[in-house]
């Protein structure tokens, strides 16, 4: 999911406990190790961008925000 509200940015995000990547090439590698159907980076990117519950948050400065829970399987 892409994030362009501007109440919603980066320490919103920090402050309700999601793990930030520096941009979605970062978090797309973390995204196919956890998810190892995923093949590509750019198949994670598209996950990424596309996703609708909220897990994975591409913000306005180009971070990504990730849900902890995402990381407790």
């Amino acid at each position: 999911m892409v994030q362009t509200s501007k109440e919603y940015q980066r320490d919103y995000f920090e402050k309700e406990g999601y793990k930030i990547f520096e941009n979605i090439e970062k978090a797309s590698l973390v995204f196919c190790d956890l998810y190892p159907h995923i093949i590509t980076p750019s198949d994670a990117i598209d996950s990424i961008l596309n996703d609708t519950n909220c897990d994975w948050v591409v913000l306005n400065d180009g971070s990504v925000a990730v849900l902890p829970q995402v990381f407790e399987k």
